[in-house]
């Protein structure tokens, strides 16, 4: 079975391309973290969303938001113009979802840490069970 889900940060404005038919394909790139040991390190995913769902998506997102897609994984191939081979893996959408935007400036996003802190703040003396 070929599934991945992704969430991450988008690192560039999603783009709408039309094919010579007139269908619309959407392209975008993913910043996503992953844990290597202690070490947080990032991947950059490419991802195509083809038709109205893609349209969508350059309509509502925006370089920084955040967005969970479900897809699977493609390995797209071409030549260039001296003909040599090139392939780089795409991940098609078939499913997204709204995550929120990044704050704006450092003040906004120093008050969200602080009501995250604050609403994460357990009283010892309250048991749940």
């Amino acid at each position: 079975m070929n599934s991945i889900v992704v969430s991450g940060y988008i690192t560039r404005d999603p783009e709408v391309r039309y094919t010579n038919t007139g269908k619309p394909v959407t392209t975008f790139t993913v910043g996503a973290k992953r844990l290597m040991g202690k070490e947080v390190q990032t991947d950059f995913i490419d991802f195509a969303a083809w038709g109205s769902p893609g349209e969508n998506i350059a309509k509502f997102f925006k370089k920084g938001d955040f967005i969970l897609v479900r897809g699977y994984l493609t390995v797209k191939a071409w030549k260039d113009n001296e003909g040599k081979g090139h392939k780089a893996p795409e991940v098609i959408v078939q499913e997204w979802s709204f995550g929120g935007r990044r704050a704006e400036t450092p003040t906004e996003s120093a008050e969200e840490d602080k009501q995250e802190a604050q609403a994460e703040t357990v009283d010892d003396g309250f048991v749940p069970f």
